[in-house]
């Protein structure tokens, strides 16, 4: 595959600080940091780790909220050419303590606050608010390191059906691939202000921010109470004078609801400075696609993007103008120049256009697999029967990743999305195998069994509800849902608690999803 002259992604930034060194680069709450002085930073981090051993192939833990500080120790990672490991300070001590021990990372870089929140055991803990002096007398100079296009990135966790999280081993070269990409699809410009909500131990973390680092534009930052309160994130998109959002549909119909009830749309409104708006991360009905357009009323472009954690991202799709469907999904799109992208039947045999099967992609997306887990990687991570055929010089596609999607192609030649080929689930956007909260929940003593699956409501939100059959007497729901809380992250903690005598089942024994009660809808709400 042919390289980029950047084959890393904080060669992207550095290009862009020459282009713009006094340019604001990101904002949080009243802070802000130019393009020189991030990059200043990052590279005095950079040569902090450098003495310190860190290099190439060398795994860096990074445990702080959302913060400038953030995004220097994540440049600065990256400048030394090693990897990040995400952790994300809401998760439980249980799921840290696992993440911590399988990618066996040697530095921690967290906040003072933090450190004592992480069971440090052979690493080193490196809390960079309480040791900046020290950082601060190593050289701000651009570092020359040789990093290898193959070299890791980072390794991000996802949801796994074992009952453990999965980590998954993303090269620099395919994140380069794909911003360069989305860049061409989505126009981001130097005087945009760019809004970053997702969790920086989330995929979608890495395009909301180095799309606009590497375009000249200001990320702002979202605090994690904003994030999780409609009306306060859109005061912050007010006050910051947000022009691109970029997050889950989820997150608009939830602000479209507060506005509802609290009848403040105009004031809002008038306010809001929004050109572009992303949206990814979930399936977007046409219906809730074509509120948000007339709640914005104006000239916005509007954009579908989509990817896995396992392939960063593969299709992209700017809404037409005359784009008037109510019905169905908001198509995810076509392909970037760099995947090829194939939809088959449980055979592996392609199925023809319109006709729905299993997403699988192919070409400079794909991770390298699991972390240890080998078997996943393999089940996964499949040969490609049509290589010899779709292969190019310029862009290999030995190996595919089944991504568990059911699509379709439609008549323009783009795809959509129509569901899942198992039981993992999306829950504003977040994706959770139900399999690792089954698992959780037949830990509790007082539990029989367990099954988890989403709802949707009226609303078209989507719940997590988990039924439940005691083994002797009925657990309290409160009690339940603390267990849950001490051993997984609060996304996947469900909404609501089912109780059952027992299971129904159908014919052949099988559990009978569609025969399991609705829940209570105040217990959703």
């Amino acid at each position: 595959m042919t390289y980029l002259k950047e084959h890393c992604i904080h060669q992207l930034f550095e290009a862009q600080v020459e282009r713009t060194p006094d340019a604001v680069a990101a904002i949080f709450g009243d802070r802000e940091v130019t393009y020189r002085e991030l990059n200043c930073r990052a590279n005095q981090l950079a040569h902090y780790l450098r003495a310190s051993g860190i290099g190439p192939e060398k795994l860096v833990g990074l445990f702080m909220e959302r913060s400038i500080e953030i995004v220097v120790a994540i440049l600065g990672i990256l400048k030394v050419g090693a990897a990040y490991v995400p952790l994300d300070p809401g998760y439980p001590r249980e799921r840290l303590r696992y993440m911590a021990e399988e990618t066996q990372f040697s530095l921690l870089l967290t906040q003072k606050h933090l450190s004592d929140r992480f069971e440090a055991s052979s690493m080193t803990v490196f809390c960079i608010d309480d040791n900046w002096e020290i950082v601060a007398g190593y050289s701000d100079r651009n570092l020359t390191v040789e990093i290898l296009p193959e070299n890791l990135a980072y390794i991000m966790y996802t949801s796994g059906s074992t009952g453990q999280p999965k980590g998954v081993e993303m090269p620099c070269i395919n994140v380069v691939r794909y911003i360069q990409a989305l860049s061409s699809v989505v126009t981001v410009q130097p005087n945009d202000v760019y809004l970053h909500i997702a969790s920086f131990s989330f995929s979608s973390s890495v395009r909301q921010l180095m799309l606009p680092l590497s375009r000249g534009a200001k990320v702002a930052i979202a605090r994690r109470e904003q994030v999780k309160d409609p009306l306060q994130l859109l005061e912050m998109m007010c006050q910051k004078q947000v022009t691109v959002s970029d997050g889950v549909s989820s997150i608009w119909r939830s602000i479209l609801e507060v506005l509802e009830s609290e009848n403040k749309t105009q004031s809002y409104l008038a306010r809001l400075k929004l050109a572009t708006v992303i949206l990814s991360g979930e399936n977007t009905s046409c219906s809730l696609l074509q509120k948000i357009r007339l709640l914005l009323a104006k000239n916005v472009r509007f954009f579908n993007v989509y990817g896995q954690t396992e392939t960063i991202g593969n299709l992209a799709y700017e809404m037409p103008q005359d784009f008037e469907k109510n019905r169905g999904y908001f198509p995810v799109g076509y392909p970037y120049p760099h995947n090829h992208c194939y939809i088959s039947d449980e055979n592996l045999n392609l199925v023809p256009p319109g006709v729905a099967g299993e997403l699988l992609m192919a070409g400079g997306c794909l991770a390298r697999g699991y972390v240890n887990r080998d078997d996943l990687t393999a089940e996964k991570f499949i040969l490609n029967p049509w290589a010899e055929r779709d292969s190019t010089n310029d862009r290999p596609l030995p190996k595919l990743f089944k991504t568990g999607d059911i699509v379709r192609q439609l008549p323009d030649g783009s795809i959509e999305l129509l569901g899942r080929t198992d039981f993992q689930v999306k829950i504003k956007g977040i994706r959770i195998e139900v399999g690792e909260i089954e698992v959780t929940l037949a830990r509790h003593p007082g539990l029989r069994s367990a099954l988890v699956i989403a709802r949707e409501e009226d609303s078209g939100n989507r719940s997590l509800v988990a039924y439940l059959v005691a083994k002797e007497s009925q657990p309290a729901i409160s009690q339940i849902r603390s267990f849950l809380k001490a051993k997984l992250p609060p996304y996947m903690v469900p909404s609501a608690f089912v109780f059952l005598e027992a299971m129904p089942l159908n014919p052949n024994g099988k559990i009978d999803r569609q025969a399991l009660p609705a829940p209570d809808i105040a217990f959703l709400k």
